[in-house]
């Protein structure tokens, strides 16, 4: 078009008159600078929709944020799915600790881990053979319980203390209901925060209400050495007496006051330990163990373990209970242990205990607690889920400050 204007100005510049060529010029360049707006309009229009649509999709993409990978996304090549956990590892990083992206192939039979909003949860570790009830549904009891499962940690003094409790595979699968936690623990210390005061107690199967039981008597045992401690400032045999006859008298009440047969419902088997929360100037510190029936305490060296307190019986009558609470207080064993610096102070129920006494899982607890876990570690540690090994376990764990010569 613009051509064909410019070619009409030299026509009418050569063939029209002289007067009127200048008035037929103006009037056809006027209508060349028209077409040459009216070209550059949608050009320039054109121009600032590509750049606002630019901008427009550069903030909407700032604005959204990147979406986390679910559990069905692709993957980059050459990396494992989900991180692999070998029987000796706890899968769990100690606080602080960074992880690595790259892991070693589970061998079979060391189960998978789960997977939770696209972290992998590891499973529970096991020794020789993973228990039948593995994997299986979780139940709830038939009437309202404490949680199944329970964890705690605190540092007080130079000690790190931690405890858990899970309900055993043999009470929280098969048919439709489940049974209650009869584990219990409880931790505590003196007004002045001169002494820790742990207690746990295992209640007994074929008594109804034991878990109640268990729980009345470490909440009972915590709150008499507190008392004795803040009296006199220290605790002997006879205060462990009292402090156990404490807790028979409050079982005793706490059955009557619900209806329930108390020498026959509450029944439970029970373990206190006394620490100072600091070592004496030569390393050491004396602790106090009380216990009825077959929860143990175990001192823990490098890779060596003593069994301080309590264990099964052995013999003809393995596995039997005589001496419990409410019944039987007065035959509480008290013992005196020294506890050097470096030293860990285990109190275990006999779903623990017991394990103990296989080598294998001997040697992996003293790897695993050779420094001081997490609650959610130890918790994850004490629910192993090894073959025929199917009840209520508990842990109570004291760590002392290590020293050169038991690194």
């Amino acid at each position: 078009m613009l051509v064909v204007l410019a070619l009409l100005i030299v026509v009418c510049g050569l063939y029209l008159p002289t007067a009127a060529t200048p008035f037929v010029v103006a009037a056809l360049l006027a209508v060349l600078a028209c077409g040459v707006v009216l070209l550059a309009v949608p050009a320039l229009q054109g121009g600032h929709r590509s750049e606002e649509r630019t901008v427009r999709g550069s903030l909407e993409a700032a604005e959204k944020p990147g979406r986390p990978r679910t559990a069905g996304a692709s993957r980059p090549a050459g990396k494992p799915e989900r991180p692999a956990l070998l029987p000796g590892q706890s899968g769990l990083p100690d606080s602080g600790a960074e992880q690595t992206e790259e892991r070693e192939a589970a061998p079979e039979g060391s189960g998978e881990p789960a997977e939770q909003n696209g972290q992998a949860i590891p499973a529970p570790p096991f020794f020789r053979q993973r228990s039948s009830l593995s994997g299986e549904p979780w139940r709830l009891p038939a009437r309202p319980a404490h949680s199944g499962l329970a964890a705690d940690q605190a540092t007080i003094g130079d000690l790190e203390v931690r405890g858990a409790s899970v309900v055993g595979p043999g009470h929280r699968v098969g048919g439709t209901v489940g049974k209650p936690r009869q584990d219990a623990y409880r931790l505590g210390c003196d007004s002045v925060g001169e002494h820790v005061i742990a207690a746990l107690a295992d209640g007994m199967s074929d008594s109804e209400h034991s878990d109640a039981g268990a729980g009345v008597a470490v909440a009972a045992l915590v709150g008499a050495f507190r008392k004795e401690l803040d009296q006199r400032g220290s605790v002997d045999f006879l205060g462990a007496e009292e402090a156990f006859l404490a807790a028979a008298r409050q079982m005793y009440n706490a059955a009557q006051q619900r209806g329930w047969n108390p020498e026959n419902d509450v029944r439970s088997v029970a373990l206190t330990a006394v620490v100072p929360t600091r070592a004496g100037a030569d390393g050491f510190r004396r602790v106090l163990l009380s216990g009825i029936g077959d929860t143990s305490a175990w001192k823990l060296c490098g890779d060596r373990w003593t069994l301080l307190l309590g264990g099964k019986e052995h013999g003809y009558d393995e596995g039997r209970v005589h001496h419990f609470l409410p019944n039987t207080p007065r035959q509480v064993r008290t013992t005196e242990v020294w506890l050097r610096n470096g030293e860990v102070l285990v109190l275990a129920t006999d779903g623990l205990g017991d394990i103990l006494r296989v080598p294998s899982a001997a040697h992996w607890f003293a790897e695993q607690w050779a420094a001081p876990v997490s609650a959610l570690g130890l918790l994850w540690q004490v629910g192993y889920e090894e073959a025929q090994y199917n009840d209520d376990r508990t842990a109570v764990v004291l760590w002392t400050p290590r020293t050169v010569e038991t690194r």
